[in-house]
């Protein structure tokens, strides 16, 4: 495939991902009262999540690997990664479920101290935390503007446009599922609040730490090197996403059993 169709496809899936992850969610969710102040709250989240998280997470692999320089701590993790499946298992699931703690954690903090508790103040806590999250992860892939064409030839020289097509949809709908899981799963810890019980937040952690292991465990085994082709790669993101979905789904139908009984 020529690169210029390559980045052509890059900037179709960034525009995808920034169309399913935002405009679309808010479809969802327009029948609330906006509130610019906890949107603002909810990217300032992002932020504080993107500088604390990764080293809590590198200080549970730097502990149980005993390697603290992170370099060295890089290396081992793909040495083991690639030597056993049972440790691309145990290092997903510290990755995925220390992220699906602390963030759900992070918001149950804030929504605690709020005066009045309203589920409209925490769905856009919930969808600016995902609005942020898109423009982190989605933004940064522009670069591939200024890749020399052998820097983009991993993946995409032996793709075909069908392939290159479906990659930038599932950009955008695992976007789209990630903030649909923010606003809810933040609506759900805060009925929690209200209704004065931790079941809400504990399953919240248990469905975002179960989405992010299956993400880290799609990362980890594109960074060692485990997909070496497009089709594979879409294989794999495509069971990683069929596994979100169902996720999505359930702390969808959660919610709104637990908010009924609120209305009740």
């Amino acid at each position: 495939m020529e690169i210029q169709l390559i980045r052509t496809f890059t900037i179709t899936a960034i525009t995808l991902g920034i169309i399913f992850g935002i405009a679309i969610p808010y479809i969802f969710i327009r029948k609330y009262r906006f509130t610019w102040k906890f949107l603002s709250i909810g990217i300032g989240l992002l932020l504080i999540t993107i500088i604390v998280q990764p080293f809590i997470q590198l200080g549970f692999l730097a502990v149980i690997t005993g390697k603290y320089n992170i370099t060295k701590l890089h290396e081992v993790i793909i040495q083991n990664i690639k030597q056993s499946p049972t440790y691309l298992v145990i290092y997903s699931i510290i990755i995925g479920y220390i992220a699906g703690t602390f963030q759900p954690i992070l918001k149950y903090i804030v929504l605690r101290f709020v005066k009045e508790k309203l589920i409209d103040k925490s769905i856009f806590l919930g969808y600016g935390f995902g609005i942020a999250e898109v423009l982190f992860i989605l933004i940064p892939g522009m670069v591939v503007l200024y890749m020399e064409p052998q820097e983009l030839e991993q993946y995409y020289t032996h793709a075909s446009i069908i392939d290159t097509s479906i990659h930038s949809l599932y950009v955008g709908y695992e976007r789209f599922l990630a903030t649909l899981f923010h606003i809810y799963s933040t609506g759900l810890v805060l009925i929690g609040l209200l209704i004065r019980s931790y079941v809400p937040l504990v399953i919240v952690i248990i469905l975002h730490g179960f989405i992010d292991a299956w993400g880290a465990w799609m990362q980890f085994k594109i960074i060692t090197s485990k997909i070496t082709t497009m089709t594979y790669l879409l294989t794999t993101m495509g069971l990683v996403y069929v596994i979100m979905t169902s996720a999505v789904l359930l702390i969808l139908y959660v919610y709104r059993k637990f908010l009924l009984k609120i209305k009740e």
